[in-house]
């Protein structure tokens, strides 16, 4: 039905309603004594927005003819007023109201019927909207108070965050190790670390963001630390199993290929012997004088150009004599003075031949 015949029935329509309720009201001097009961409904254009962003509140009155206001609620606090509008419809009054929103989190917005001469006043069941921020990018700027520190001295890492109100973590990192964490506070975040070894060291730094702004990522600074270069020492076997008296040789091998120095080589701890490095191989060939599980690693001694290391352990079985088990047997096993008799005795396991 066009909007203009509409609206012709329903001014014809109040018109019917108001001439009744007067007849009514003829009946008595209070006019209509009981008043009928109206539906109200809440909703929104979006279930979520962004703080700041206008967002349209709408409400549904049922029956068309309750006319009058509808006042919207944040919990408990008036967002605003506006007038039933009932001029397009046939079942019921529509109010809308556009607002914004300040406050993070979830809005409990209900609809409350002001009511009229013929209905009663009624609030809607309540709706959830959620509100949330809307985060800033952010930049991180990092800083060390030195780029040639010598090994195992210590170096400042300063994080500068911006905006200066940022607040959150800072986390620094060696290439991708990480090496610690420090609060932002007044925009800065700052670590004090050390470099176990020389050689070059690339930090970096990641703000965590919060709930107003972005994460972010901090420049690269390459340092440059003085000192011994750290090594790597791994240690191997030509077998893991031998026997009493045998030459094992055991290898170490560093890591640079460059590195140089002396290695020391233990069972348990127990010092069986060193060697130098050479082309970062070092050699010991040695023997085992008792049966049993041997423990055995390597350790490169450090030097001004070279940081120490322990190598991995490993363990070698030494096999060697055992108890032995004598059978003796006699053949006849029934003895007769003067007779001869046969006497054979075994022994388990045979004996290893010496060499």
């Amino acid at each position: 039905m066009p909007r203009s015949y509409s609206g012709v029935l329903f001014s014809f329509l109040s018109v019917l309603f108001l001439s009744f309720a007067g007849c009514m009201g003829g009946l008595g001097s209070a006019g209509v004594q009981n008043k009928g009961s109206a539906t109200v409904t809440v909703g929104a254009s979006s279930g979520s927005i962004e703080a700041g962003q206008t967002i349209t509140l709408e409400a549904y009155v049922v029956p068309v003819l309750a006319t009058g206001t509808v006042t919207f609620y944040n919990g408990s606090t008036a967002l605003g007023t506006a007038t039933i509008d009932s001029s397009g419809s046939f079942s019921s009054g529509i109010a809308q109201l556009s607002t914004r929103f300040s406050s993070i989190g979830t809005q409990t917005i209900t609809a409350q019927y002001s009511g009229n001469a013929f209905y009663s006043a009624n609030t809607s069941a309540a709706i959830a909207i959620s509100v949330s921020n809307v985060l800033v990018a952010s930049s991180l700027s990092l800083q060390s108070s030195t780029t040639t520190p010598q090994y195992q001295t210590s170096v400042t890492l300063t994080a500068t965050v911006s905006p200066s109100v940022a607040t959150g973590t800072v986390t620094f990192y060696n290439n991708q190790t990480n090496i610690g964490s420090a609060a932002v506070s007044a925009g800065v975040a700052t670590l004090t670390t050390s470099f176990a070894a020389g050689g070059t060291a690339t930090v970096s730094a990641i703000y965590s963001g919060n709930s107003n702004y972005l994460t972010s990522t901090s420049n690269s600074i390459t340092l440059n630390v003085s000192g011994p270069l750290a090594t790597t020492t791994n240690l191997r076997s030509s077998t893991l199993s031998t026997a009493i008296g045998d030459s094992v040789p055991l290898t170490a091998t560093l890591t640079p290929a460059t590195a140089t120095g002396t290695v020391t080589f233990y069972n348990g701890s127990t010092l069986i012997g060193s060697a130098n490095v050479n082309a970062a191989v070092a050699t010991l060939s040695t023997t085992f004088a008792s049966a049993g599980k041997n423990v055995l690693k390597a350790i490169l001694a450090g030097n001004a150009s070279w940081e120490a290391s322990t190598s991995n352990s490993f363990s070698l079985f030494v096999t060697g004599d055992t108890p032995d088990t004598v059978v003796l047997q006699v053949v006849p096993s029934l003895l007769v003075i003067g007779y001869p008799a046969t006497l054979w005795v075994t022994v388990s396991p045979p004996r290893r031949q010496a060499r």
